[in-house]
């Protein structure tokens, strides 16, 4: 039974993975007169059937930020990944959120290739500006939302969150995996100890005490693994996971004739407007006389960002927030991709580029070098004047823009596919199950 794509509400989704069939359950969806009440007892919940991860996709755009549950059984290995809910009105997203959102879509993929996905709760934990009342009642929802699972087990081999952090504990898989003593593992999982301080004082310990707890923790950054790994208990073990694209194959290659920057991120405040400050020293320094930038990306800074270029606005163009559709062709009729990456975790702009073939600049930072070879890196120390010379290089050169580009698929093939994040993620997790 195939359903369109109606996202009335941001719901979250509890998604679970089984053998060679895909079911996405959604809360009270409504196309034509079927509707099949599941997983909460206050909600209704559609079922679709899917033969590929294609439908599936499209049918998961409301995975959202926040942490996201996933649970193992081992007779079928079927996965329960529970993306974040949102009870709000549909409005566009900032690009922030819709990095969490491609990474929770991509982790669906890999663990559920071939598998089999179900709704088994739609709570929702995320505090944004730490006020202890709505932390208290977050708190006591987790607690009676853990007991009702609880109530239902032991049926899971495993229990595994993603995105455990501050503003979004993990308080269920904690609380679920102890009461019935079964692995707890978790996925790009972060140390925030300055947040035991200040407004998200009580709700950061929180977090801190699921990361205590899990068996296996998968880190996909070495910043996120120095903190990890500080504070690392005897029986846990740290894997590496890269960052990956839920593709199975590169798209086309981007064809490298044109002399057009591209610079994808959001325009906002705090380290994003550093980066474009950067941006916006380098470009002066430029010597190739038919240079131009394009700037996909919106936000609350845009009229401050967009006058940082305002001496060159002959040749740069703000595209605005493009979907992903949109960002394909930007990747194809660009040259370089550039974006300096002050304080980025990590970027899958930086990865969707180069799949395409696209050449990426960044400055050497903790961060974006998990994601971008070394020959797309400018030390830190050469400030923009480097960044203008290894920019240089590639505007005269196409030869060097296309060894560049196939270098930078290599890499995205290498380490940054479905494939090996699929095989890393599973291996992992059988290591945790207890032998039959």
């Amino acid at each position: 039974m195939l359903w369109r794509n109606p996202v009335p509400r941001w719901y979250e989704h509890r998604l679970f993975v089984g053998l060679w069939r895909v079911v996405l359950m959604r809360p009270a969806m409504h196309n034509g007169d079927q509707t099949i009440g599941v997983g909460h007892p206050r909600r209704q919940t559609r079922i679709g059937h899917f033969r590929d991860h294609r439908q599936m996709h499209r049918l998961a755009d409301g995975v959202g930020q926040g942490n996201q549950l996933l649970q193992l059984r081992r007779r079928r290995n079927r996965i329960i990944i529970a993306p974040p809910q949102r009870h709000r009105k549909i409005r566009r997203r900032p690009q922030r959120q819709l990095v969490y959102r491609q990474m929770a879509r991509a982790l669906m993929a890999a663990l559920g290739r071939g598998a089999k996905i179900e709704l088994v709760s739609d709570m929702r934990l995320y505090e944004g500006k730490g006020e202890a009342r709505r932390l208290t009642g977050l708190q006591n929802l987790a607690n009676a939302e853990a007991q009702r699972l609880i109530s239902q087990g032991p049926k899971w081999q495993a229990w595994i969150t993603y995105h455990n952090y501050y503003k979004a504990p993990d308080i269920i898989g904690l609380l679920v995996s102890r009461a019935l003593n079964i692995p707890y593992i978790q996925i790009e999982s972060t140390r925030s100890p300055k947040r035991l301080n200040g407004p998200w004082s009580k709700f950061s310990t929180l977090p801190e005490a699921a990361t205590d707890h899990a068996d296996l923790i998968f880190y996909f950054t070495d910043r996120d693994f120095f903190a990890l790994e500080q504070q690392r208990t005897a029986r846990q073990t740290l894997t590496k996971r890269h960052p990956f694209l839920p593709l199975e194959n590169l798209p086309d290659a981007a064809p490298l004739k044109s002399k057009t920057i591209l610079t994808v991120a959001m325009l906002r405040a705090g380290d994003k407007f550093s980066s474009y400050e950067i941006i916006a020293q380098t470009l002066p320094q430029l010597t190739p006389p038919d240079w131009r930038l394009n700037i996909a990306g919106d936000g609350p800074a845009a009229d401050k960002i967009k006058a940082l270029f305002a001496p060159h606005k002959d040749r740069v163009s703000f595209l605005g927030q493009l979907d992903q559709l949109g960002l394909n062709t930007a990747y194809h009729t660009a040259a370089a991709m550039l974006w300096p990456g002050v304080n980025e975790a990590f970027g899958m702009v930086y990865l969707e580029a180069q799949a395409a073939g696209v050449p990426v600049l960044a400055q050497d930072r903790m961060g974006v070098r998990d994601v971008v070879p070394p020959e797309g890196l400018v030390p830190l120390e050469n400030e923009t004047a480097g960044l203008a010379k290894a920019l240089d290089q590639l505007l005269r050169s196409k030869t060097l823009r296309q060894t560049r580009g196939g270098s930078a698929r290599a890499f995205i093939s290498q380490n940054h596919l479905l494939g090996t994040a699929s095989k890393t993620l599973l291996e992992g997790i059988g290591k945790q199950l207890p032998t039959p």
